[in-house]
């Protein structure tokens, strides 16, 4: 199984960790495909079809589209409607600010909304009453829907200004870390998705038919990433991860894979936001991070798998990257699973 093609088992806790997820823990992993020993193992991980299958099982059996996270249940249609009113607006900014409204008049225990500045906007989350299960994992779940459901709207990639969390890293569940460039801060006085104006700009592309279509498979299908293979930064970073010995590829040498010229390739990363140089190195950062944490790989072959022709100078880019070595880093990973009660 490819890096792309898994979730990390920390999610799987994080479902359960609600009062109806211990209280059918059992049922639902059964219904997933999913073995009860799996949940314990620091390094495991499930399919996406099996993680799938278990959000399903979950939306079936509480008829919560929070999944029983907030204190009172969304009624199953709340997030159909949402769609239906940002799919009457003209621009995606009208369309996010109309969504926060909507949840506004549903719910008590959460709100989001929309202020503009200089720049461009900022998404902002508010939660107002306690949550039952992981807040790290419910704001992540809440960022990753309106990214993904903001980027089908416009029918292009969206890459925010900066994601701002209001938790430590410690606790965060790596939602975005190898799928978006953009800086992600975390210890912040509230949690924030920062759009830049010529995002917000856009005008909503989709209509009736295309949504109906959408909205078959339900809220939990934008909890799985479906970025755009339109993006030349997605295809770039798939590639990446599928073939990792390409990593020592030169920008003209991908650009020929892509059947395109060296300076179109330049150009649509460009009108991304992305840096050809800054993306590859974000995926050594990234993948690096995942063999080291879920794998028993050894440094060696991690360094190897990120191109490196010596361990050596993996271990000077990894501590340039993350101010600790590759073996402390790992050794901090597993300590912190072990003792956080949200993975």
């Amino acid at each position: 199984m490819s890096q792309n093609e898994w979730v990390a088992i920390r999610y799987v806790r994080a479902l359960l960790s609600t009062e109806l997820g211990r209280e059918h823990a059992i049922s639902f992993l059964k219904e997933a495909g999913i073995e009860e020993h799996a949940i314990n193992d620091p390094f495991g991980h499930v399919s996406i079809d099996e993680y799938v299958r278990l959000l399903n099982s979950i939306w079936v059996k509480s008829r919560d589209e929070s999944f029983g996270f907030t204190p009172s249940s969304l009624k199953p249609g709340s997030f159909a409607m949402m769609c239906h009113i940002m799919l009457g607006c003209e621009r995606l900014s009208q369309a996010l600010s109309r969504a926060g409204k909507f949840y506004q008049l549903l719910s008590d225990d959460f709100s989001f909304r929309l202020q503009e500045h200089s720049e461009g906007a900022r998404f902002e989350l508010e939660i107002k009453a306690p949550l039952k299960g992981a807040e790290s994992f419910f704001t992540e779940a809440v960022f990753a829907v309106f990214l993904r459901l903001s980027a089908w709207m416009i029918d292009r990639t969206i890459q925010p200004l900066n994601i701002s969390l209001c938790y430590p890293q410690s606790e965060s569940f790596y939602s975005f870390e190898g799928k978006l460039t953009c800086p992600i801060l975390y210890q912040k006085g509230r949690s924030s998705l920062d759009f830049p104006r010529k995002i917000l700009n856009e005008p909503v592309r989709r209509n009736g038919v295309e949504l109906q279509s959408l909205l078959i498979k339900g809220p939990q299908q934008f909890l799985v990433d479906f970025r755009s293979e339109a993006s030349f930064s997605t295809r770039l970073k798939a590639h990446w991860n599928q073939h990792g010995e390409s990593l020592t590829d030169s920008l003209e040498d991908l650009a020929a894979s892509f059947g395109i010229s060296p300076s179109s390739l330049r150009r649509k990363l460009r009108d991304e936001g992305c840096n050809f140089n800054e993306l590859r190195e974000n995926v050594r950062y990234q993948s690096s991070r995942y063999y080291l944490l879920y794998t028993h790989k050894s440094l060696e072959s991690i360094a190897a798998l990120m191109g490196y022709s010596e361990p050596s100078t993996f271990h000077r880019a990894f501590k340039k990257w993350t101010g600790m070595t590759p073996r402390d880093y790992r050794l901090k990973g597993q300590e912190a699973y072990r003792s956080s009660p949200n993975v």
